[in-house]
């Protein structure tokens, strides 16, 4: 195996792990108290029943269709939330959120069941980025009707982008303070600090470690498997495309060659039936078929 495509686990910093890491995260959020105040802090409203927390919960509608991954999906209150973390702009994200929500829609409702009974869905992004540029902590999205005033189309499904990186301009100090603690950041209103008090906690439990290990030697594995295979499908790929490149290369080349060296015969011919005519000297000879003069002059001696 190439070294390039191999990296071998090491220890994290564990200090430097924040609430944005996809794994952290998860794990956090498996806290109830936890989850539920996080939940508070970031819609700035009371919960009052919470259950069924899952992390990296998998959706799979068939074997031909792409599944979805959830960080953390929980129920709260007679709604679905979805909690995702995203550290990566990409402009496809507004097709990623439609595709989530429409694979957890499809687990919802049981055959037979009304339409009505369908849940309130909430999808949260928290981006370490601001997808729209604008400058805002937050962005409510949801289904209106345009030609009615864009009044909401009460479908029951809500999306709310956070951006960290404008975590000053959020509406209360502990919301400022978490979307500052995601990043990195450091709490300042008392609140703030007793949610950073308990996630520190869970960072320094030998357990996270041990989980977290675990999921990066995982994590490792399968990347360098990828990195491999890709490795070898390139280099296959590069020698069938080398040969059919050489092949046509010197497909080429033959002609090429064939064709100048039917020309040259053919001058060849057309210098030696001229000289048999009588009709030119061997100067004319020469300039008329290309052939230096030395040439025809000895086509003339052996004829």
């Amino acid at each position: 195996m190439p070294c390039d495509y191999y990296f071998p686990p090491q220890e994290p910093d564990w200090d430097s792990i924040t609430l944005a890491d996809d794994f952290f995260f998860g794990y956090v959020m498996q806290d109830e108290s936890i989850c539920k105040e996080f939940l508070e802090i970031l819609l700035n409203k009371r919960i009052s029943e919470l259950h069924h927390i899952r992390q990296q919960d998998k959706i799979k509608l068939s074997p031909s269709r792409r599944a979805v991954y959830l960080d953390v999906k929980l129920y709260a209150d007679n709604r679905v939330i979805n909690i995702e973390m995203q550290t990566t702009k990409k402009q496809d994200l507004p097709l990623r959120i439609r595709y989530y929500q429409s694979t957890t829609d499809s687990r919802l409702l049981p055959k037979g069941t009304p339409y009505e009974n369908l849940p309130t869905l909430l999808t949260i992004f928290i981006c370490t980025f601001d997808f729209f540029s604008k400058g805002l902590p937050l962005y409510t999205i949801c289904n209106t009707v345009k030609e009615l005033d864009n009044k909401e189309f009460q479908d029951k499904r809500y999306i709310l982008l956070y951006n960290t990186k404008a975590y000053q301009k959020a509406k209360n100090p502990a919301q400022r303070d978490l979307l500052s603690l995601i990043s990195g950041g450091k709490p300042k209103s008392e609140k703030g600090k007793i949610f950073a008090k308990s996630v520190q906690i869970l960072r320094e439990e030998e357990k996270f470690k041990e989980a977290y290990m675990d999921y990066y030697l995982k994590e490792n594995e399968i990347w360098t498997d990828a990195r491999l295979d890709g490795y070898e499908t390139g280099r296959a790929e590069g020698r069938a495309a080398g040969r059919s490149e050489g092949i046509a290369e010197g497909r080429a080349k033959g002609i090429a060659e064939g064709r100048a060296e039917g020309r040259a015969e053919g001058k060849m011919e057309t210098a030696k039936t001229l000289l048999a005519m009588n009709l030119l000297s061997p100067n004319e000879i020469s300039i008329a078929t290309g052939i230096s003069l030395e040439e025809i002059q000895k086509l003339a001696g052996a004829n």
